[in-house]
This record gives structure tokens, C-alpha cells and sequence, in this order.
């Protein structure tokens, strides 16, 4: 999987994709625009009023989209 929202189908890949992100944060901050916890959650929300998700149908890949949003949106 490594950080591909798009694979993301289920609650179990979810919580997958979830622990390589954290390891992809350990491990890699400078791929990271938000290394705090608020500037995330800004970033994140950022992203999903910008249309970030894009009528994702699947709920789980909609989550994994919005969470990979707050990593790379500024």
C-alpha cells in the first residue's frame, strides 16, 4: 500500500494506511507540510473544502484521502 489513498477499501486497510503514515511521518518529516498537530488539522480541512475528496464514493478511501490531504496540502 505505502501511501496510496486510492487503495485504501476497507476498515482494515484503512488502519493499514493509517500506520504507514505514521511510520512515513517517523521516519520522512521533510515529505511533511504539517509536522504540528494543529497545522494538520488546518491543512486537512483545507484540502476537503477545496474539493480535495472529489465525490469519493467509497467511505474508507474518502478518510485515507482527507488524512494524505493533511499531510501534503498547505
Amino acid at each position: 500500500m505505502k501511501n496510496n489513498a486510492s487503495e485504501v477499501k476497507d476498515g482494515e486497510s484503512l488502519v493499514r494506511y493509517l500506520s504507514e503514515l505514521r511510520e512515513n511521518l517517523n521516519t520522512n518529516p521533510e515529505e511533511w507540510e504539517s509536522l504540528t498537530l494543529d497545522d494538520y488539522l488546518e491543512a486537512m480541512t483545507a484540502f476537503v473544502q477545496d474539493g480535495g475528496l472529489r465525490s469519493e464514493g467509497n467511505p474508507y478511501t474518502a478518510i485515507a484521502r482527507a488524512v494524505t490531504g493533511g499531510k501534503i496540502y498547505e
